[in-house]
């Protein structure tokens, strides 16, 4: 048994490391240049050069993987190039709203899910159990991404939402400027 946990929790190991060539391979994959979204569109090659130089953007990308993971092992997950702020900070600020509504979602999924999976099972092969098991499908087959805006007005398409806000609010995207409101 002692072996048998051994093993769990060496393979743990490979499968961080293989998980730390996923994330930085798709942020590394995330289009645009992070030195010219951080120095705006109206600023010299130089300055560009200097920001890159400073955040070692120019770096082969096996040596970037090398300080990131150096860095993440030590705690340290890095900045954001939009907002200028910790990723700690910015998980710790959308962490009191996730945490919420994590709870909430289990709470419901409790209250709803138990009484009509037994009832599903007492009554098998019956109408409510074979709607409380479409209902099931159909719940578990919406895809669920985060970036969901009903559409509200005619700028549906050009809205985004906002996860660390109490309630989910859609409002135009800063992204598309021939839709801002006048």
């Amino acid at each position: 048994m002692t072996r048998y946990l051994a093993l769990r929790v060496l393979s743990v190991i490979p499968t961080l490391f293989g998980l730390s060539l996923v994330v930085f391979g798709v942020t590394y994959l995330i289009p645009g240049d992070p030195a010219l979204i951080m120095a705006g569109t109206d600023t010299s090659p130089d300055a560009v050069a200097r920001i890159r130089q400073s955040w070692g953007l120019n770096e082969p990308l096996y040596v970037r993987y090398a300080i990131w993971l150096f860095h993440v092992l030590q705690g340290n997950l890095g900045e954001s190039y939009f907002s200028r702020q910790t990723v700690l900070q910015l998980v710790a600020g959308a962490l009191p709203i996730t945490v919420e509504l994590a709870t909430l979602a289990l709470a419901v999924a409790v209250i709803i899910a138990i009484p009509t999976g037994t009832l599903a099972a007492v009554r098998a092969g019956s109408l409510f159990d074979l709607g409380a098991a479409a209902v099931a499908f159909v719940g578990l087959s919406i895809p669920g991404n985060g970036r969901f805006c009903p559409p509200v007005d005619s700028r549906a398409s050009a809205m985004e939402c906002s996860p660390t806000s109490r309630v989910w609010c859609c409002r135009p995207s800063p992204w598309a400027p021939s839709l801002r409101p006048n």
